[in-house]
């Protein structure tokens, strides 16, 4: 038998979605280096990361217009063009955007 696990925070999936997520399941990938797991906001005076709303998610779009939301599975290589690309940006929102990594026990970055 075999476990599709959805990232932390996920309420619902595509229909899309569903192909990728068995063949995950049945051929899972080898991690290698770290992988996002899913994406999270940071505020300054607490310093806890919150899951992303709706509205945070569409701050996000317009920041990277020529992107897509990053999806679990995004190797860091390819996640640290999205971070730069956030830091630059004239539209950053006040609050840090932080990956939480899926093969990382400590998600301190």
């Amino acid at each position: 038998m075999f476990e599709i696990v959805l990232p932390a925070g996920t309420d619902e999936v595509t229909v899309a979605d569903i192909p990728g997520l068995l063949a995950l399941a049945i051929h899972p990938r080898k991690l290698s280096g770290r992988v996002v797991s899913y994406l999270a906001k940071q505020a300054a005076p607490d310093g806890v990361a919150y899951p992303l709303a709706p509205e945070d998610e569409a701050a996000l779009t317009k920041i990277w217009p020529a992107l897509t939301l990053p999806k679990a599975g995004l190797p860091e290589a390819q996640w640290k063009h999205y971070a730069e690309t956030f830091d630059a940006s004239l539209e950053r929102p006040e609050w840090a955007l932080v990956p939480v990594w899926l093969n990382e026990e400590s998600n301190a970055d």
